[in-house]
């Protein structure tokens, strides 16, 4: 949409001097091998000699649209308007200028200018659908892209310039990814596939409609379909990442982990420090038992972008797996600095403190999340009784099976008759338990209590015989 530059020779209406005759071939040289920088300034220093020359005002213009400074490039459109009101480049350039500005409706104003001379100037139609979409109003937006459409295209063979027909087919290109978009934007998945395809065939190269389209056909389920849109898209545009990374997401649903590893590690060679790409890679790590790779791979994520929590997380789980207690702690306590709310975290820092010994802390973590029941695992699995019976009073609807277990601890520790109600307890939650009726059965009869013993064994062995069998009087 952006006009290319050119008509660098015309005169003014008094002679410059030789001087700034020679800036003026030096800007063309410069603007022909697309220095853009030098060459703004170039055109700067010849308009302080003739500062109402038409052309090279236009190319200043044109010359800071390319460097992207869109405040100068506008400012230089209106004085080319100040100077030749009807010039077609400048009202269309000040409307894209304003886009990137995101003043719409002075963007509006612009196109509008131009399609009341040319009611079907396809440029202006493109940017006043634009224009119509930034300020929110989508079926304008759309009618004004259907217009586009609308606008028969040049035939090369009727003897149309072939630059010309490549600018329409530009253009109706534009106009399908915008109507494409809006179908996005609605919801419509059918319509915007169909307008997708179109676009596609109209202009292959057109990265914008491979990625979409590789999105489109991931959600209908055809990965294979989307995987080779990806590969596309990423031939076109060389530096993106985001081809990849779709790629790798596909091939992770297909179950193929080589290829999704292969995919989020060329997203890291595309783009080392995206965010995106090392979680990915570090996830595709992780699930592949690379846990060393998928470890120095979080910490690089969390090295560039320490405010994710769950990178934090999965980089404190995998510490605690490997036995790295202090760096696990670590990694928990920033998980909980950004996230106060997560249990889990809480709950394996507190698992970390345990293991290293310091029980104070470990009961802290607990407590603060309510967690007893996980104390209390750790302290059967220690065989510390006093601080498993502790905590289990701390616990409203304790399993069967927890019960059970500290019931056995018990035993073990030789307190017979705290076993034996703890025993009591398991059974009364659980009628169904044959293990926690052989052992009660057990203590009851070194207790002189035969005949409950007896009763435990019968109804324990009318539940499991293989189990009972031996305890049967």
């Amino acid at each position: 949409m952006t006009p290319k530059p050119g008509e660098l020779t015309s005169a003014s209406k008094t002679s410059p001097p030789a001087a700034a005759v020679r800036l003026l071939s030096l800007a063309r040289l410069q603007v022909e091998t697309q220095q853009y920088e030098v060459a703004a300034d170039t055109l700067r220093r010849f308009l302080y000699f003739d500062p109402e020359h038409r052309a090279a005002r236009m190319n200043l213009a044109i010359c800071l649209e390319k460097l992207e400074r869109w405040e100068e490039a506008a400012k230089e459109c209106n004085e080319s308007l100040r100077i030749d009101p009807a010039r077609y480049e400048a009202r269309i350039g000040l409307g894209i200028c304003l886009l990137h500005l995101k003043k719409p409706e002075q963007a509006l104003a612009a196109f509008d200018s131009v399609l009341r001379q040319e009611p079907q100037d396809s440029v202006a139609l493109v940017g006043k659908a634009a224009a119509l979409r930034l300020a929110g109003r989508g079926e304008l937006a759309d009618t004004a892209f259907q217009q586009v459409l609308d606008v028969p295209a040049p035939l090369e063979a009727a003897g149309s310039d072939a630059t010309v027909a490549e600018h329409s087919t530009e253009l109706q290109a534009a106009a399908l990814e915008g109507l494409a978009q809006s179908a996005l934007d609605r919801g419509d998945a059918a319509e915007a596939a169909k307008l997708l395809n179109d676009l596609v065939h109209l202009a292959p190269q057109s990265f914008e409609a491979w990625l979409n389209l590789a999105h489109l056909r991931a959600e209908a389920g055809l990965l294979e379909d989307a995987a080779e849109c990806c590969r596309r898209a990423s031939k076109i545009r060389l530096d993106a990442v985001e081809p990849h990374l779709k790629l790798g997401e596909i091939y992770h649903q297909l179950g193929n982990a080589e290829r999704a590893f292969e995919a989020f590690a060329k997203a890291l060679e595309v783009a080392p420090g995206s965010e995106t790409a090392l979680w990915n890679f570090g996830v595709i790590l992780e699930e592949s038992g690379k846990t060393d790779e998928a470890e120095q791979t979080y910490s690089r994520l969390l090295d560039a972008f320490p405010e994710r929590p769950e990178a934090w997380f999965r980089l404190g789980y995998l510490r605690l797996d490997k036995g790295d207690f202090v760096g696990s702690i670590s990694a928990f306590e920033q998980c909980r600095e950004l996230r106060p709310d997560w249990r889990e975290a809480s709950l394996n820092a507190g698992i970390a403190y345990w293991r290293l010994g310091y029980r104070d802390s470990a009961r802290t973590h607990f407590a603060r999340i309510d967690e007893w029941q996980g104390l209390v695992a750790l302290a059967i699995e220690d065989e510390d009784w006093q601080l498993a019976v502790d905590g289990y009073s701390r616990i409203d609807r304790p399993s069967p099976e927890l019960t059970f277990n500290i019931a056995l601890l018990l035993e073990r520790a030789g307190h017979n008759e705290e076993a034996a109600v703890f025993y009591e307890k398991a059974i009364a939650r659980k009628p169904e338990f044959p293990e926690a009726l052989i052992n009660l059965g057990t203590i009851l009869a070194a207790a002189g209590e035969a005949t409950r013993a007896a009763d435990c064994w019968r109804e324990a062995l009318q539940l499991r015989p293989e189990l009972a069998k031996d305890y049967f009087l």
